[in-house]
């Protein structure tokens, strides 16, 4: 992973982790949720994801993932396989394989 330089933060990671907790502080204070989506996962908890942290997922994260929302929902909620992350031990990988559309 490249090292992103943008107002004066130290890499990507450093910078999503920052947008996180303002998006949860702001959240928090504001109580606006703005929910884009919420899906029930395999595993019995709930993902919510507002509009907010979805502009961070495909702009900073995951850009790849702009306009899919419903592969990410579909992925969250049938996934082929579910990781551990090896990094937060609170953190869940989703996977599934993509298919060719017809």
């Amino acid at each position: 992973m490249g090292v992103v330089k943008s107002k004066g933060y130290e890499n990507k990671n450093e910078l999503i982790h920052r947008s996180t907790l303002i998006s949860v502080i702001i959240n928090s204070v504001t109580g606006d949720l703005d929910i884009l989506f919420e899906v029930l996962t395999p595993l019995g908890f709930r993902v919510r994801v507002t509009r907010a942290y979805w502009e961070l997922i495909v702009t900073v994260k995951h850009p790849v993932r702009a306009g899919r929302e419903s592969d990410v929902q579909e992925t969250l909620q049938t996934p082929d396989e579910i990781r551990a992350s090896r990094n937060d031990s609170a953190v869940y990988l989703f996977y599934k394989v993509e298919r060719a559309k017809r």
